[in-house]
């Protein structure tokens, strides 16, 4: 700590005031230590020099790169038209960049949640579990299958193949972690107070 410091603290000391003067530091401080947890952690998506422009004219991104690590959490912020929703869709693979690309790391997938309402026409036949049910991978799979399987068998609980396929997709449920993805459908459920409502269209 330099003199000069040292009796600016002593001079704050006697006014009462060395907490605010402080403050500052300890921020700093907290920043730092954020940013070196943040460095050790495995970085899982990279998006490089990214450029996008919808009209030829106006770019929405132009030369945009980030890097996302495990555990972070990111949000986007901008004002309309800024790129927002096109960094997203360049980043879940459903637009492609005009230049700049997007590397994951080995065994990461992106899944993303549409910002438009359900609109193809095979949505209209969709529950509520359905939808909370979205999404790709094989627990999501697997408890998909096991709700089908389940309500097969609680209708025919006599027919030998609806019991065996059953039987098949409580096995897949224990081999690919689905009572998890059954667990989050259901606190997802509580939370958004649609528990009553999972069978509705």
């Amino acid at each position: 700590m330099s003199h000069k410091m040292l009796q600016t603290l002593l001079a704050a000391a006697l006014l009462g005031g060395v907490e605010p003067l402080l403050a500052p530091c300890r921020r700093r401080r907290a920043r730092r230590a954020a940013m070196t947890m943040s460095d050790a952690a495995q970085p899982v998506l990279w998006g490089e020099n990214l450029v996008k422009s919808h009209d030829g004219a106006r770019r929405q991104l132009d030369d945009a790169s980030l890097v996302l690590r495990e555990g972070q959490r990111c949000c986007v912020v901008g004002h309309n038209g800024c790129g927002k929703s096109t960094l997203l869709e360049i980043i879940s693979g459903s637009d492609r960049p005009d230049g700049g690309g997007v590397r994951l790391k080995r065994g990461v997938k992106v899944t993303a949640v549409p910002q438009e309402p359900l609109v193809a026409p095979e949505d209209a036949t969709k529950t509520v579990r359905d939808v909370l049910l979205g999404g790709d991978g094989a627990g999501v799979e697997a408890a998909r299958a096991y709700a089908a399987a389940a309500a097969a068998y609680e209708a025919k609980p006599d027919d030998v193949k609806v019991a065996k396929s059953f039987e098949r997709a409580a096995d897949a449920m224990n081999l690919h972690d689905g009572w998890a993805v059954e667990a989050a459908v259901a606190t997802a459920a509580a939370k958004l107070n649609v528990e009553h409502l999972q069978d509705r269209r």
